[in-house]
């Protein structure tokens, strides 16, 4: 017996799935929960590489500002010090 695997979310009693399962139309299911921690870890880890690559800059060509500190100042002090 082959286990296939579909990511979903739990809400309000129901569980909604991301996919319909492939060629699956009736089946027994085990639901497992995910601890809300790791989603709250990975939205952390993605507003650090955010900051990072803010801090880098985004190559989109040209010459660029100047005073490219000054536009993101506010926002990398904010989110950097994980207070936004």
């Amino acid at each position: 017996m082959a286990l296939t695997a579909v990511r979903g979310h739990y809400r309000n009693g129901q569980v909604v799935l991301d996919e319909i399962p492939p060629g699956i139309a009736e089946a027994e299911v085990l639901v497992i929960f995910a601890p809300a921690e790791a989603a709250s870890e990975k939205r952390a880890e993605a507003i650090q590489r955010m900051v990072q690559q803010m801090r880098e800059g985004f190559p989109i060509g040209g010459k660029g500002y100047t005073q490219r500190e000054e536009l993101y100042a506010e926002r990398l002090d904010r989110y950097g010090n994980s207070n936004g």
